[in-house]
């Protein structure tokens, strides 16, 4: 009996270790899944032309499926990002350099749909790339060689989430086309 239960947890060690040392996004030793990119949409176009460009259109990518598979129930939840041999996406986690070009972004929800705003047209002239008020603050800690602990400054509300990569790819022809997504009940 005991040599079973010993057997059980070196088992289980090796596991939980083993998980975390493939290269990706963790939360609780589950490896935190992907959600493609779609397709892109421009919302308030009517809007901006009315008010002749007071108003905003605005530019986004639309997230496949109205929620993400992983629900947390914590508001300020705790990750792991291992670097290394990156098989799954072939270049963001193969380098720990890029662990500033990973941000954690609140989704916009709407009509059954999860947006990632991208771009903002109007009077005041052209904005492009991800929306600074959609940025969630991280804490980043370094606890072993290509391996981070991170987690939000704030509590999380209720809603959508994902880590978004914002470097360049190496090779434009294997670009990543995702975002590793969760929700917060």
């Amino acid at each position: 009996m005991k040599k079973v239960l010993f057997l059980m947890v070196a088992a289980l060690v090796f596991v939980q270790t083993y998980a975390q040392n493939t290269p990706g996004i963790y939360y609780n030793n589950e490896r935190v899944g992907y959600s493609r990119i779609i397709g892109k949409n421009v919302g308030n176009i009517a809007g901006a032309y009315f008010t002749l460009g007071l108003s905003s259109a605005k530019s986004n990518k639309v997230i496949e499926g109205e929620t993400a598979e992983l629900e947390i129930e914590e508001q300020k939840p705790e990750f792991i990002i291992v670097f290394g041999e990156d098989k799954q996406t072939g270049y963001i986690f193969s380098d720990e350099k890029h662990m500033d070009e990973i941000l954690l972004i609140q989704l916009h929800e709407k009509k059954n749909k999860r947006n990632l705003r991208t771009g903002k047209y109007g009077l005041t002239g052209v904005k492009t790339g991800v929306d600074e008020k959609d940025v969630i603050p991280l804490s980043i800690e370094r606890v072993e060689d290509n391996k981070y602990k991170v987690h939000p400054k704030k509590k999380l509300g209720k809603g959508e989430y994902c880590f978004y990569y914002i470097g360049k790819p190496q090779n434009e022809e294997h670009t990543f086309n995702g975002v590793f997504d969760f929700s917060i009940k």
